[in-house]
């Protein structure tokens, strides 16, 4: 596994990074999570903690309702790509495609995916197998791969790889 480690990406480095992904993935995710409250499930929040999730969903409905005729699952879950969370989440797999693509390169970058603007973390797969990973609240991109040509990619367009201890990429089902 490598980090991206570019202290900012632009967005002309996001587009080239949307770009790459478009090319060697067939979906890419994200989700919503209920920071409202430490409850293990959204349908069990108060009634004032359910009205600031659903509130704060409902701002992203927009977001959401872009990639509607893509959406390939739509789940609520604890676990997700490897992680055990607190707060259950509600992922969506989108279908990677040329018209989600164009909504993905006008966004403002990958890393601007996070609580409470935009949902959370994008993550790109192909055949159910991540292959970058993002963790935007901490300004984190993990890149699981061994294909050289597509490190070269990535450096060629800007992107600054580190190896990192972790190997295995998560997996997911769609």
């Amino acid at each position: 596994m490598f980090d991206i480690v570019n202290s900012e990406i632009s967005d002309e480095l996001n587009k080239k990074l949307i770009n790459i992904m478009y090319n060697y993935c067939d979906a890419f995710s994200f989700h919503l999570t209920n920071y409202f409250k430490t409850c293990r499930s959204i349908e069990g929040l108060s009634e004032s903690d359910g009205n600031k999730y659903l509130k704060y969903k409902n701002n992203l409905l927009p977001i959401i309702n872009e990639f509607s005729n893509y959406v390939l699952t739509n789940y609520k879950s604890l676990d997700y790509l490897g992680f055990h969370y607190y707060n259950k989440l509600e992922v969506y797999v989108i279908k990677f495609n040329k018209y989600t693509k164009d909504i993905l390169i006008k966004s403002k970058g990958i890393l601007s995916w996070k609580f409470p603007n935009m949902p959370d973390d994008l993550c790109f797969f192909s055949n159910g197998v991540c292959l970058l990973r993002s963790v935007a609240h901490e300004n984190l991109i993990f890149l699981y791969t061994k294909d050289e040509a597509l490190k070269k990619k990535l450096t060629d367009a800007g992107f600054i790889l580190q190896r990192s201890l972790d190997e295995i990429a998560p997996k997911i089902t769609y």
